[in-house]
C-alpha cells in the first residue's frame, strides 16, 4: 500500500518518490533522432558506395525504431536541424519510407550526395 512496491530484489521503491528518477533514466536511454539517422544519411551518399541491400531502409528493425523516434520527435519542437512536426508529413505513405525526412533534417539534398528521386512520392510499392 502507500505507493511502495517490492521490486523482487529485497528492497522496495516508493512510486511517488522514485518514479520521476526512473522515468528520467529511461528517457536518457532513448537515442536522439539526428544521431540515430546518421547511418541512413551515410547510406544515401553515393560517395560511400553502400549497396542497396545493406541500406538501413531494408532493415525492418532499424526502420521501425526510426519511425518510432520520428513520431516521438514530431510531438515536441526541437532545436534547428532536428526533425520537426512539419517534416514528419514528408513520410512516403505507400511504404513508410523516410528518406525525404532525413534529407530535410540535414538541410536538403545539397548536403547529402545525390538527390531525392523526382518520382519519390509517386512510387508504388511492389
Amino acid at each position: 500500500a502507500d505507493g511502495a512496491a517490492d521490486n523482487n530484489g529485497g528492497g522496495s521503491i516508493d512510486v511517488r518518490r522514485d518514479l520521476p528518477g526512473i522515468a528520467a533514466g529511461i528517457n536518457a536511454e532513448v537515442p536522439k533522432v539526428d544521431s540515430f539517422l546518421e547511418p541512413y544519411r551515410e547510406a544515401l551518399d553515393p560517395e560511400n558506395e553502400i549497396d542497396d541491400e545493406y541500406h538501413p531502409r531494408n532493415d525492418g528493425v532499424y526502420s521501425w525504431r526510426a519511425l518510432r523516434l520520428l513520431s516521438r520527435d514530431a510531438s515536441s519542437a526541437g532545436p534547428a536541424g532536428e526533425v520537426s512536426a512539419g517534416r514528419i508529413s514528408r513520410l512516403r505513405t505507400s511504404d513508410g519510407d523516410f528518406e525525404a525526412v532525413v534529407r530535410d533534417a540535414r538541410g536538403g539534398d545539397g548536403e547529402i550526395g545525390g538527390g531525392l528521386p523526382a518520382d519519390y512520392f509517386q512510387r508504388d510499392v511492389v
